[in-house]
């Protein structure tokens, strides 16, 4: 034995307690260790059942299909993917069990990409922020408050952002637009703007030009207070038995709303608190 083997040997030892806890030691089943297989036997159970669902869609003539599309179109594509599905369902339940066991749907119309149409809706979108495209931009602002005017800012950016093909109106469309109607004669309306055309001055009231004016649909919400207050003066100048039934008649509506009925309690107000004529001097109808 060399003599280094007795300095070893002297080495105090370390206590058992110290050693016991680096020792690997069995669990038990009621130890952590079986949480986590109970979630990997959920985890198996889950795709089990995800592939059987699979392997019946694949069995009625589906297929899944993932692909990147431009973020614009994901909506109406999902849409149109849903909808053909149902369709596609549909069709194989009336083959199955004959035409008289459910209701007759509309004949299945695969949609068909227009790609010509694609590519226009993608260019005008484009276009519409482009330095070269303002000067035709601003004629667009121009025609329409000039043709369509008094028109709110809020009704001309919309329609401006969907004749470019865009649905709703966004950050980047409104600071676009925002220069071009910088010059425009413009009156406080609430918290929108009224612009009105430039062979015409502002007024307190304006007649009512119905819910289509050149030729253009427009909803309740997008005729400036003017007109309403005009169209109530008037309403109430002939004194019918319901004034808010003959409102609705005269602005294509069926069904008298809770906010209708309140907004014109709330223009009947203005009118009494300016002191005007409730019935103006208008052609009858």
């Amino acid at each position: 034995m060399s003599a280094a083997m007795p300095a070893l040997m002297s080495l105090p030892t370390a206590p058992s307690d110290r050693i016991s806890r680096y020792r690997i030691t069995p669990q038990t089943k009621d130890e952590p260790m079986s949480r986590s297989k109970t979630r990997k036997q959920l985890k198996a159970e889950h795709a089990k059942r995800s592939k059987a669902s699979e392997d019946r869609k694949r069995a009625d003539g589906l297929a899944k299909v993932t692909i990147w599309v431009p973020t614009e179109h994901a909506d109406r594509m999902k849409a149109e993917a849903r909808k053909l599905c149902e369709l596609h369902q549909a069709n194989r339940v009336l083959e199955k069990h004959g035409r008289d066991a459910v209701p007759l749907l509309p004949p299945i119309r695969e949609p068909r990409a227009n790609k010509s149409e694609t590519s226009e809706a993608s260019e005008a979108k484009r276009k519409f922020f482009k330095d070269s495209y303002q000067p035709a931009l601003r004629e667009m602002v121009l025609g329409l408050v000039d043709s369509q005017g008094p028109i709110l800012k809020s009704h001309l950016t919309l329609r401006l952002a969907r004749d470019h093909g865009f649905d709703a109106t966004g950050a980047r469309i409104r600071k676009t637009l925002e220069p071009h109607f910088a010059d425009l004669v413009a009156k406080p309306h609430g918290k929108d703007t009224l612009f009105w055309p430039t062979h015409q001055e502002p007024v307190d009231r304006l007649e009512f030009r119905g819910m289509t004016v050149a030729g253009v649909e427009r909803s309740w919400v997008q005729v400036p207070d003017e007109e309403k207050l005009h169209l109530i003066a008037e309403i109430l100048g002939r004194e019918p038995d319901d004034p808010i039934r003959e409102l609705c008649r005269r602005i294509e509506r069926t069904k008298v709303t809770e906010k209708l009925e309140a907004e014109f309690h709330r223009l009947r107000n203005v009118i009494e608190a300016r002191h005007e004529d409730t019935a103006p001097d208008i052609a009858a109808e």
